[in-house]
């Protein structure tokens, strides 16, 4: 859980910091839809990790799968730095 949250919160800092810097507003159309379309592939793919991962565990110490994505919700929202673990 730990890593599946490390990692949406690092693709989620990946695109905040690129739509908020000027790369963004200097891009042509084109290339800002294929930049989009990946971002939104990679984010899915983040997501679905850690939905397995919650799944897992879940499963493992027999707990609900909601009380897992919670914790990585508020662990993203809270944005530590995951570099001390």
């Amino acid at each position: 859980m730990v890593e599946s949250t490390k990692l949406l919160s690092q693709v989620l800092d990946h695109v905040l910091n690129y739509h908020l810097s000027d790369d963004h507003q200097q891009e042509d159309e084109e290339r800002r839809r294929g930049r989009e379309e990946e971002e939104e592939l990679q984010l899915g793919r983040t997501i679905n990790s850690l939905m397995d991962a919650a799944e897992a565990e879940a499963q493992k110490w027999g707990v609900s799968t909601s009380n897992n994505i919670v914790i990585s919700y508020r662990s993203v929202s809270v944005k530590p730095d995951f570099d001390m673990f």
